[in-house]
């Protein structure tokens, strides 16, 4: 399993938790960890060095984890809350400064992806929202086996990765395809009508397309070299049986809200164009991106699988979309921002399938995220 059954027991056990980190992941799984279904009791956040952090977050106090150390803090576990990238070197110092009782919510870790599943299930009852996970395969009968098609997609920017997990039933994509000489698949998106050199711009988007437009299975779907769906060959087998129309992967929580963490890590005028898009072009959708700009979760990754009609529609509706942002919008010369176009779907597929709840079988599944 990729998921720590033990996770809820020893946030539970834990007579204080301390969080390391003193910014917005560490606000974020802060207040998850605060709320329902949790309540857990947050002593302080710690960090390398005040530096420019805060004073407090949240009502607790920032601290010097020099000083924190010098405490007794038996019985207490530690919450490193960071982006991945800063895990390994994080997890060494804490161990050098006398903390054993670490566990890693990093942004893309499992852990925090089962911590958000969580609180997203109490917190969409709560506010009368579809939330729907997806239960596995239970053996029993024979389904009805039909095709899906499940694509995982790579580029020559990949990094090298620690762990391998590749299961076989997903069918390797190589993305922006022509802008290099070098093969590292046999389906590419550079062959027939493809958008193979906007890659830069709408990253895993170009794979997207190429599958809209030339794959004709019953079921079709979207993945990452390292983002999987925690789905099994059997779930895979037995989807054309189902009444499963689409499959999600746990959304991201967002503090205070979705638009305002956009706005935060991109550019905000990137929304505007965005907002823009949607109401000349799709105006029965302006609610749901309100809707969504004001809520604390999102759909990630463009990652989804569902109904070949679905999934058809959905590209129908998306790219003229997206081909409106991409006129109406600043040139980002800064590599990380230059993918402006493949954050703004994100935000995109989720106002689609919310504004389809109510006649859509929407499912949610976790994601594994392979180091």
């Amino acid at each position: 399993m990729k998921y720590d059954s033990k996770i809820i027991c020893r946030l539970k056990q834990a007579r204080n938790i301390y969080i390391f980190g003193a910014h917005l992941v560490a606000e974020e799984v802060a207040r998850c960890l605060m709320d329902e279904p949790f309540h857990c009791n947050i002593a302080e956040f710690a960090v390398s060095a005040k530096g420019d952090n805060p004073q407090t977050l949240l009502g607790r106090p920032v601290v010097d984890l020099k000083d924190l150390a010098k405490r007794d803090l038996d019985g207490s576990l530690m919450v490193i809350a960071c982006m991945d990238r800063h895990l390994e070197t994080i997890a060494d110092l804490l161990r050098q400064s006398g903390f054993m009782n670490i566990l890693p919510l990093t942004f893309e870790s499992d852990e925090w992806s089962e911590v958000q599943d969580l609180y997203l299930r109490s917190y969409c009852a709560g506010k009368n929202r579809c939330y729907r996970p997806y239960q596995p395969f239970v053996s029993g009968g024979n389904p009805v086996t039909g095709s899906t098609h499940v694509y995982s997609v790579r580029s020559i920017y990949d990094k090298k990765l620690m762990e391998q997990y590749e299961p076989d039933w997903e069918i390797p994509l190589q993305v922006g395809a022509s802008l290099s000489a070098e093969r590292l698949c046999d389906i590419r998106d550079d062959i027939g009508d493809n958008i193979s050199e906007k890659n830069p711009q709408y990253c895993e988007l170009t794979g997207l397309y190429w599958i809209w437009k030339h794959d004709r299975a019953e079921y079709k779907g979207i993945c990452h070299y390292r983002r999987h769906f925690c789905l099994s060959k059997e779930d895979i087998d037995a989807l054309p049986s189902s009444d499963v129309d689409v499959i999600l992967t746990t959304p991201v929580v967002n503090f205070p809200d979705v638009k305002s963490v956009y706005c935060h890590d991109h550019a905000e005028t990137d929304w505007t164009a965005m907002e823009a898009a949607v109401k000349r072009l799709a105006p029965e959708y302006e609610e749901d991106l309100r809707f969504l700009g004001r809520s604390r979760y999102y759909y990630a990754y463009n990652m989804f699988l569902a109904r070949r009609e679905i999934f058809d529609n959905y590209c129908q509706w998306l790219f003229p979309i997206l081909d409106y942002c991409e006129k109406n919008c600043a040139v980002h010369k800064d590599r990380y921002q230059e993918r402006f176009i493949g954050f703004l779907a994100e935000r995109l597929m989720s106002v689609y399938f919310m504004h389809h709840e109510k006649n859509y079988r929407i499912y949610i599944a976790r994601k594994h995220f392979v180091r």
